[in-house]
C-alpha cells in the first residue's frame, strides 16, 4: 500500500514489528480481551505489513484490531522508545476508514458534533459570549450525556474558585462549533481536526483561559492543537485551555471540609495524568474537601491502569470496556483496603465505570459537598 500517512509510520510501525513484547502486559485492552491480536505489537504489526502491502487495512478483522486501542498511552510508558503507538493506531484507522468514521465526518461537517446532537440545549439560561476573562467549554459527554444539571455544578465550583463571573462559550449546532474534535481525532480524521481547531480559535480568541471538565478536550485544545496548527493558532488569539481541576485546585482551600472523613479511592484519568500529567491537583482538592488525602491504587499517577473509556473503545466493544473498568478495580493490590466510592475526574472514565457497575463519583460532586 503506498499512501503517505502510511509511510509516515515507517519507523514507529517498525520498531513495534521487530520488538520482543516489552510492553505487552501494559495495554489494557490486550489484558481484558486476552487476545494476542490486540496486544500493541500485533496491532502496530498489522500496520507494518499493511506498508508493504501484505495486509489490508480494510479487512474487517484488521480494522477490528486497529479499533482496540483506548489511546491510554500505558505502552508508551514501558518503550524504551516512547514509541507513539496510539497516534500512529488512530493514523491507520483513518487511512483504513470505516462506516463509522463516514458517519462522523459527514455529521461533523453538518453540525459540529459526531451524532448530530446540539450541546446548547444543555446551557439553556447561561450567560454564554465571546468575551470574559475565562469561559468554559462542557465538552460532548458533559453537554449531551451528563446534561444541563452538570454543566451548572462545574459552574458553581468554578465561580466559587475564582471568585469573579464566568462566561460559557457560545456553542451551537448552527455554527457547527461545539466539540472539540476528540472522536475525529482518534480515528484519525487529522484535516477535519484541524480545521475545527482553527474555527474553535476564532471562538475563544476573546479569553485569556478557556476553562473544560474533560481531560480528552484539553489534550486536543492544548497539546493536538499545538501539534496541528501551533502559530497559527497564537496568531488567532488562541488561549491557554486548562482541566477544570487544574484551575479548582489553585484555589483547593475554598472547598475545604465539604466532604469530611469520606472514604474515597482515586483514579487517574489517562488524559488527565499519564498524557496531561496533571497528578496532583485533584488529589490537593480530595484532601482539602475529605480532610485526608484519598486512598490509592496500587497503580497510580504515570503508572494507573486505564478505566477502559477512551479511544471510542466503548463504541467498538461496548463489553471489553466494561471489563477493562471493573478489571481495575477488582484486580488491584489495594482492593482489600475499603473505600465508599472510586471518585475520578473525567466525565468519560466516571461514566465507564458506572456502566461497569463500579460505584463511582465526580471529584465535582465531591468538592461541592453533593455525594449521595
Amino acid at each position: 500500500m503506498n499512501d503517505t500517512s502510511l509511510d509516515a509510520l515507517a519507523r514507529p510501525a517498525t520498531l513495534c514489528a521487530f520488538c520482543p513484547k516489552m510492553c505487552r502486559t501494559a495495554c489494557p485492552v490486550a489484558e481484558a480481551e486476552g487476545r494476542e491480536a490486540v496486544t500493541p505489537w500485533a496491532k502496530m504489526s498489522l500496520v507494518h505489513l499493511a506498508r508493504t502491502g501484505q495486509v489490508s487495512l480494510e479487512e474487517p478483522s484488521v480494522r477490528r484490531s486497529l479499533e482496540a486501542c483506548t489511546g491510554c498511552g500505558a505502552c508508551v510508558e514501558k518503550c524504551a522508545h516512547g514509541n507513539p503507538v496510539a497516534e500512529s493506531l488512530f493514523t491507520a484507522r483513518g487511512v483504513a476508514g470505516s462506516a463509522r468514521i463516514a458517519e462522523h465526518r459527514a455529521a461533523f461537517e453538518r453540525t459540529g458534533d459526531v451524532k448530530g446532537r446540539d450541546h446548547a440545549e444543555a446551557l439553556v439560561g447561561l450567560p454564554r459570549n465571546k468575551n470574559g476573562r475565562v469561559a468554559y467549554f462542557p465538552g460532548c459527554t458533559r453537554a449531551c450525556e451528563d446534561g444541563p444539571e452538570a454543566v451548572r455544578r462545574d459552574l458553581r465550583a468554578l465561580t466559587r474558585a475564582l471568585d469573579e463571573p464566568v462566561v460559557v462559550c457560545d456553542v451551537s449546532r448552527a455554527s457547527r462549533l461545539q466539540c472539540c474534535g476528540y472522536p475525529l481525532y482518534v480515528d484519525g480524521q487529522i484535516d477535519l481536526v484541524e480545521q475545527n481547531l482553527l474555527r474553535l480559535g476564532e471562538l475563544f480568541a476573546g479569553h485569556e483561559l478557556v476553562v473544560t471538565p474533560d481531560p480528552g478536550c484539553a489534550y486536543v485544545l492544548s497539546t493536538v492543537q499545538s501539534l496541528l496548527i501551533g502559530r497559527r493558532g497564537k496568531a488567532r488569539g488562541f488561549p491557554s485551555v486548562l482541566p477544570l481541576v487544574e484551575v479548582l485546585a489553585q484555589h483547593a482551600d475554598r472547598f475545604a471540609d465539604a466532604a469530611r472523613d469520606r472514604v474515597l479511592r482515586y483514579h487517574d484519568p489517562c488524559y488527565l495524568g499519564r498524557r496531561g500529567r496533571t497528578f496532583d491537583a485533584p488529589r490537593e482538592l480530595l484532601r482539602a474537601a475529605c480532610g485526608r488525602p484519598p486512598l490509592e491504587f496500587h497503580k497510580n499517577r504515570g503508572d494507573a491502569d486505564c478505566c477502559g473509556g477512551g479511544g471510542l473503545y466503548p463504541m467498538s466493544n461496548p463489553e471489553g470496556a466494561a471489563d477493562i473498568a471493573r478489571r481495575r478495580v477488582s484486580h488491584d493490590g489495594n482492593a482489600h483496603i475499603p473505600a465508599e466510592l472510586v471518585v475520578t475526574a473525567c466525565p468519560s472514565a466516571r461514566r465507564n465505570f458506572a456502566r461497569a457497575g463500579v460505584r463511582v463519583a465526580d471529584l465535582i460532586d465531591v468538592i461541592l459537598g453533593e455525594l449521595p
